[in-house]
């Protein structure tokens, strides 16, 4: 169920393009999530507090399972690609665009057959563990291998920060 138009690209030829549907939002584990940091629930995390604070409205970097497990975005709202493995009502393990996995905690109506590719925006929690708030469905068609290869080759190369940056 996504929409396709075409776009042309450099050469004059034109090539597809994918919108996907929109964001899909679980207000409850959002305001949970929110609530813990403004009560101070984690006080032993007041590091994550000061990222989250930091972080720009609207701005989540993709990331894939490699670059969640060093803790670097602990507190931070992230965007993971990948398919979901299983889900146990509470917990989702999600195979990510590097083929490793990530474990994100969701709402017990959390409804995603295993197979589902997904955009997964959450955020980082301890034990990297991520907090799941929006889902996006990005088809069965999804080049896994084409993303990875964006967020590790281009999105962290210098030359193209530009376009990976908050605010531009």
């Amino acid at each position: 169920a996504m929409a396709r138009t075409t776009r042309t690209t450099g050469q004059g030829r034109t090539a597809p393009t994918i919108i996907p549907h929109l964001f899909k939002v679980d207000s409850f584990f959002i305001l949970k999530f929110l609530l813990e940091l403004i009560e101070g629930h984690n006080n032993n995390n007041n590091n994550n507090t000061k990222k989250m604070a930091q972080q720009e409205d609207g701005y989540y970097p993709r990331i894939n399972s490699t670059m969640l497990m060093p803790g670097q975005h602990s507190g931070m709202i992230v965007s993971i690609v990948g398919t979901i493995e299983a889900c146990d009502g509470q917990f989702a393990t999600v195979k990510c665009a590097d083929g490793g996995q990530a474990r994100f905690q969701v709402d017990p109506s959390f409804a995603q057959p295993p197979g589902t590719t997904l955009e997964l925006v959450g955020a980082v929690m301890e034990g990297n563990v991520v907090q799941l708030f929006i889902t996006r469905d990005m088809g069965s068609d999804f080049d896994m291998d084409v993303y990875n290869k964006m967020i590790t080759e281009v999105q962290a190369n210098p030359k193209f920060a530009e376009y990976f940056s908050p605010g531009q």
